[in-house]
């Protein structure tokens, strides 16, 4: 198990970094597979940003006042998503509500027919999203609010050892969240399909763009976060060309965020945990 300290509000977590005892809702990934393409996508390293914190099923509740009968079988703990894991979505039911329910996160074309999976769909470029097929048809029809508290990205950094007197090339991971630590949500594209047992009907993928404020410090590329005043407007089901919707969310995204160096540290007891504060000022 492997915990993630911020040095700034001391937010402890679970990050599966090298994917050894995924969490409930994690799917275990193997290696090069759910890392979506370089260009255009959410990162361009080998440490890959394919990892956000959900909120939990009752800080989604209370952040978009739901009633029990528009929360289905979402995801009840906060958790470190990966790509494939099943994650919490919003979207509008056919009574026109807004409605908590399970996703995959990486989306499954409503007209997949191959067996294996597709691989790199759990970010969407915004800059082709009209364009792509893949995209475009779910822009136009089927949008959706993907919940979080934050996400990672990692940056490449020099960090001096004093023991040896040189310094060494290490990737450096971020928590980037909201100034105020509410809630909010990833603009996101989804498919519901007809399935079978116990897989999840409806899988989704999030926008990004290139990265814009205090992020482009650390990383060129970001994901599309809507304002909530904006949420209905993008899920408005009249607005069925997808250029339009993805311009729009292009326009509204939220911008302003915070970001934290943290530390991975690993844990000694199941009830003790071990606080490895960085200053980034001291270590590069």
């Amino acid at each position: 198990m492997i915990i993630v300290v911020s040095t700034d509000f001391l937010l402890v977590f679970h990050l599966d970094l090298d994917l050894l005892n995924p969490r409930p809702g994690h799917a275990r990934q193997r290696k090069g597979v759910g890392m979506g393409r370089c260009h255009g996508g959410w990162t361009t390293t080998t440490n890959m940003c394919n990892r956000y914190l959900t909120p939990s099923r009752a800080e989604i509740e209370r952040h978009w006042q739901l009633r029990d009968a528009q929360m289905r079988n979402a995801p009840g703990k906060p958790f470190n998503a990966l790509p494939a894991a099943i994650v919490p979505m919003l979207h509008l039911a056919r009574n026109g509500d807004l409605e908590l329910v399970a996703a995959r996160w990486g989306l499954i074309p409503i007209w997949w027919k191959e067996k294996k999976l597709p691989s790199d769909t759990f970010i969407a470029p915004s800059e082709e999203a009209a364009a792509r097929p893949i995209w475009k048809i779910p822009a136009g029809k089927w949008r959706c609010l993907v919940p979080a508290m934050g996400w990672y990205v990692w940056k490449e950094i020099e960090r001096l050892n004093p023991a040896a007197g040189e310094s060494k090339r290490a990737q450096q991971p971020y928590f980037t969240r909201l100034p105020d630590r509410q809630p909010f949500a990833f603009a996101g594209l989804m498919s519901r399909r007809s399935v079978e047992g116990d897989q999840p009907e409806f899988t989704c993928t999030i926008l990004t763009r290139d990265a814009v404020g205090p992020i482009a410090q650390i990383h060129a590329r970001m994901p599309i976060v809507l304002p909530k005043n904006a949420h209905a407007a993008w899920l408005y089901r009249e607005m069925t060309d997808a250029a339009v919707a993805i311009e729009f969310a292009r326009e509204q995204a939220v911008t302003e965020f915070v970001h934290h160096p943290i530390e991975v540290a690993r844990e000694q007891a199941m009830d003790e945990v071990v606080h490895h504060p960085i200053d980034l000022r001291i270590n590069n």
